[in-house]
């Protein structure tokens, strides 16, 4: 039997600490800035031959616009993580739609690419709301997660959802890739080696998982 392969999985919210609704409700601006060390992060990726996918919001992308070109032109997958980071349960499904569209469109024009993937502020994913992301034609979304003390986390219940792969399932044209799941009483990144069904199922959604 040949050597197995191992992968690396990389995904990564881009968003300002004051970007999270529970700090930008309460008036805060802290002065430190989490997307400091953003270029750090990207080189040491590189250094390993790995691309990541940067689930952004629209709000930070338009102070980094440049920044975000850049990842997208050195082969880093560009996804959408909202317009702004509130949870979505502040929405109806067709002001989600409105939002969804305009942050969609604004992340395209800066780095000419399709948007295909959502990951939901808070995993505040709702199932009203996974249809629309379908509608509007986005091949995977990674908001689900089985964390019980996320108080913002949506009704999201996966109904119609078929499991393929462990940690995938799908419902019609759109994957759902698990996100967090519980370990040891805390709220992991899932990085597996079964998540690889994912991306043999579909190769060209996921540019974060290379060989190392």
């Amino acid at each position: 039997m040949g050597e197995r392969q191992k992968y690396a999985v990389f995904t990564m919210d881009v968003e300002e600490l004051y970007d999270t609704g529970c700090i930008a409700a309460r008036g805060l601006h802290p002065e430190d800035d989490v997307l400091d060390g953003l270029d750090k992060y990207i080189e040491l990726l590189e250094k390993h031959g790995i691309r990541a996918t940067l689930f952004t919001l629209a709000t930070t992308a338009k102070r980094i616009k440049d920044r975000i070109s850049e990842y997208s032109k050195r082969g880093h997958r560009v996804a959408l993580h909202g317009y702004d980071h509130n949870s979505l349960d502040k929405f109806t499904p067709e002001e989600f739609r409105e939002r969804v569209i305009t942050a969609k469109k604004y992340l395209e024009s800066i780095t000419g690419e399709r948007v295909e993937g959502y990951r939901a502020p808070f995993f505040s994913m709702d199932d009203e709301k996974i249809d629309v992301l379908k509608d509007l034609g986005f091949a995977y979304d990674s908001s689900s997660q089985v964390f019980e003390k996320n108080y913002l986390r949506g009704a999201f219940t996966m109904d119609g959802f078929e499991e393929v792969s462990a940690g995938v399932s799908k419902k019609g044209s759109l994957f759902e890739k698990m996100g967090v799941k519980k370990i040891s009483c805390r709220n992991r990144p899932i990085i597996s080696r079964e998540n690889l069904s994912f991306t043999q199922l579909r190769s060209d959604l996921v540019v974060c998982v290379n060989k190392c």
